[in-house]
């Protein structure tokens, strides 16, 4: 009889993610480097103010102050197991016990006949604490976008998660699994209550939890913001994501979207756009991937562009802009008085905002969340299910599905997992 173990469809999918986040990453680089854009200063956010727009003032020269400008953005939020001198990975968390893993990590059960719905029994938190640094967020098989959760206080290096942390600096777009260094992490969007937070807007977390989380291939859902909890899940196409954002009854809906919060920082101005009273573009410029400012003489930067659409009109938008004018977040807001529930579809795209338009457009044109879910679910399905071992019986939960769905998970990176931060033994 045919059955399907986790294991061996983990480690055959680790190995793929890794090679397609290397060749996203250099070609990325490649094209950025092509037409090399000007570095900002090293201006720190002043009081925010608001504008219908935000294209980028005049930027000063490359050099240190874009260095120092990166440099203080790592600091903000600062990313842990990374690879030391030796090439050892360091100052991870340590592995979750066992006692304190998701219930499906801690079930040993049999399974006798093979399971048909292989993308709900992956857990995509596998490997995401410990020195595994993936993530855990929804995507598409070789998917464009990894709107997935960063979470502190320890974001690792690539993933940006790590299981049992506490609060969240948002869901971004950008994630590479394992990379041993920082990457991605591009556009945190954080989903709050409330008034726009005081201080920088790139600072701005709120609490996080995993109970009641939910890591599937092609699904993922949490909650954040407690005690004003809202509920935020996601799915995903191949080159846009889709998410629903649940807000708690007799709280202003809030939605913060960070221009500077990028894993390895800014290297040129962010641009920002509201569109119209749904939607919003814009970009922000990051890379030094495992800190590689130049390679033959060709900046190692990429700018990500983004377009992102609601279902509900904003009741207010602002782009917040730095001291030297420049685009540093946007905020908008939603009246939930009627509907608590605020719908998003986002395209992402390294070439422009109207391609990152054109990418949601294309594959997702309505507004049904489901519909995307099971088709994303399917597509996972199709994947794992050409994989089978020849065995009786097959430990069911804590099986290798995970780590399939992380090595085909992605163009620029991949991260789909089975058993959160505990590596399997």
């Amino acid at each position: 009889m045919f059955a399907t173990p986790r294991r061996i469809l983990t480690a055959a999918l680790t190995a793929l993610t890794a090679l397609a986040a290397v060749v996203l990453l250099v070609l990325g680089a490649a094209s950025a480097g092509a037409t090399p854009s000007a570095a900002p200063t090293a201006t720190p956010s002043t009081s925010p103010s608001t504008s219908p727009s935000g294209a980028p003032g005049p930027a000063s020269s490359p050099g240190p102050a874009a260095d120092a400008r990166a440099a203080q953005a790592a600091r903000r939020h600062d990313v842990v197991c990374t690879r030391g001198p030796n090439g050892h990975l360091v100052d991870c968390p340590v592995h979750v016990p066992k006692s304190q893993r998701p219930a499906g990590a801690r079930n040993s059960a049999t399974v006798a006949d093979p399971v048909g719905n292989l993308a709900a029994l992956v857990d995509t938190r596998t490997w995401t604490t410990g020195g595994g640094n993936t993530f855990p967020g929804a995507i598409a098989p070789w998917g464009e976008v990894q709107w997935s959760p960063d979470t502190v206080p320890n974001r690792s290096a690539g993933g940006g998660y790590s299981y049992g942390d506490t609060s969240t600096t948002g869901y971004s777009l950008t994630h590479v699994s394992g990379p041993g260094c920082g990457a991605g992490g591009d556009i945190p969007m954080l989903p709050i209550t409330g008034g726009l937070p005081s201080g920088n807007p790139n600072d701005a977390t709120t609490k996080f939890s995993n109970d009641n989380e939910i890591a599937q291939a092609g699904y993922y859902s949490a909650q954040s913001n407690q005690p004003n909890t809202i509920t935020s899940q996601f799915t995903a196409t191949s080159h846009s994501s889709m998410a629903r954002f649940t807000y708690p009854s007799g709280q202003q809906a809030g939605f913060l979207i960070k221009l500077h919060d990028s894993q390895n920082g800014e290297y040129a101005p962010s641009t920002a756009n509201i569109v119209n009273s749904n939607e919003i573009s814009g970009s922000d410029t990051s890379g030094h991937f495992c800190g590689e400012a130049s390679n033959d003489g060709q900046k190692q930067e990429y700018t990500a562009h983004f377009d992102i659409t609601f279902d509900q009109p904003f009741t207010n938008a602002q782009v917040i802009k730095r001291s030297d004018g420049t685009p540093d977040a946007v905020y908008v807001t939603f009246d939930t008085t009627q509907n608590q529930t605020v719908q998003a579809k986002v395209g992402l795209s390294y070439v422009s905002d109207d391609n990152a338009r054109l990418d949601w457009q294309q594959e997702n044109p309505g507004w049904n969340f489901d519909t995307v879910k099971s088709a994303a679910r399917q597509q996972w399905n199709d994947l794992l299910g050409r994989i089978r071992s020849r065995a009786a019986r097959t430990t069911a939960p804590r099986c290798s599905t995970a780590c399939c769905t992380r090595t085909s998970s992605s163009r620029t990176s991949s991260a789909m997992s089975t058993d959160s931060s505990w590596a399997p033994t």
